[in-house]
């Protein structure tokens, strides 16, 4: 019950205090945005690019693996019982 009978001085300290803290917080963030805003747009970014056309190119060797459970004989059976 004791903080239900804060007399009213208090209760506008303590609402100002955190006011305050909102404010200097907002103002902080919307600093360090704008600043990083800036850095950002500022940073110098130096870009080469150099073509070279090659006669020959080596290719990796690519294997393909088959991953079917068919066999090729099965399939060719079924194939002539369907058929006939």
């Amino acid at each position: 019950m004791k903080y239900f009978k804060r007399k009213k001085h208090v209760f506008y300290i303590s609402r100002y205090v955190w006011v305050v803290l909102i404010v200097v917080g907002a103002g902080f963030t919307v600093f360090q945005i704008q600043n990083r805003m800036r850095y950002y747009a500022g940073y110098p970014v130096n870009v080469i690019i150099r073509v070279e056309d090659v006669e020959e190119m080596r290719f990796p060797t690519v294997t393909i693996c088959n991953e079917n459970r068919a066999s090729l004989a099965k399939v060719t059976a079924m194939g002539e019982w369907l058929i006939t």
